[in-house]
């Protein structure tokens, strides 16, 4: 499990000298302003020197303070309201908006490439592969990701079931589940209660636990059987939300790549359906010429 930054001080509490022990109360009680502050600028705030607050993060096992600043951030990112998120806002003009939008998905998937654990990655795929059935759970701002990921896992042949909690029957849905099954549970940040409660009761049913979530520190990731992280940032007061979405496809493919003549027997069957149907346009420039 991750050691986050509220147990690193915990632990070390006992060794702080007093300028470290001003530092720790400072970020537990500030995180939210913390997250934007420079070493220097936190020095300053509380009358440190900088080489204070960098031994504070070393102290704490940091390789430096940026590292310790992005555990500030995971801390402020899971408690954040909207308001407090625009509140925080260092974005001044629209070009800078649009450079922070971009660059800031670039970056998410930049580190989910660098970080993601290919051993979990292959293992939750090969459980996906040999499950009977697929419950994907997705709330509040996750609930996208889980309608995308369980229409495709069903356009590609698989038994894929989507929990809705504003369903009455969420529990009746999954009556039948069992130890063949799998939960797939998708969370971010701020965190809904309800995926606990639906995620231990698809556990006392025997089925196995794979979350899809942006830490391992979380109570979904702790009654999870296997955790994929993919991290995900703040643009203004949105979650960006391409790390997740990129991890799905990569899920999406992978399966697809594992069972290719069933794949491409049941994308046949389905094409032949949305053509007997009239499902898609399939000639959306028919009438172009007419219209000009």
């Amino acid at each position: 499990m991750e050691k986050n930054l509220i147990y690193r001080i915990e632990q070390n509490k006992m060794k702080f000298s007093k300028g470290q022990r001003m530092i720790a109360d400072y970020i537990l009680n500030n995180f939210h302003k913390s997250t934007f502050q420079t070493a220097q600028k936190l020095a300053i705030e509380l009358g440190l020197s900088e080489s204070t607050v960098v031994r504070f993060a070393t102290l704490l096992g940091y390789d430096g303070y940026k590292e310790l600043k992005d555990d500030i951030h995971e801390l402020a990112k899971i408690s954040l309201s909207n308001i407090d998120r625009i509140k925080l806002r260092q974005i001044t003009t629209m070009d800078e908006l649009v450079e922070s939008c971009l660059s800031t998905d670039a970056h998410d998937v930049k580190r989910l490439k660098n970080e993601l654990d290919i051993d979990k990655l292959y293992e939750g795929i090969d459980i996906l592969n040999n499950s009977r059935k697929i419950f994907v759970l997705g709330l509040r701002t996750s609930s996208f990701l889980a309608k995308y990921c369980c229409f495709y896992l069903k356009l590609i042949g698989k038994d894929a079931i989507i929990i809705n909690s504003d369903d009455d029957i969420v529990f009746e849905n999954m009556l039948h589940m069992n130890e063949e099954d799998t939960f797939f549970c998708i969370s971010y940040p701020r965190y809904s209660k309800k995926s606990v409660s639906i995620l231990k009761y698809a556990k006392s049913k025997g089925s196995k636990v794979i979350s899809l979530t942006d830490n391992t520190n979380t109570t979904i990731a702790k009654n999870s059987d296997l955790v994929l992280i993919a991290k995900n940032d703040i643009i203004l007061f949105i979650d960006s939300f391409v790390a997740p979405l990129s991890l799905i496809n990569i899920i999406i493919a992978a399966l697809s790549f594992k069972n290719l003549d069933s794949t491409q027997n049941y994308l046949t069957e389905m094409e032949r359906i949305y053509k007997s149907y009239d499902i898609y346009d399939f000639d959306p420039y028919e009438d172009s010429e007419d219209n000009e």
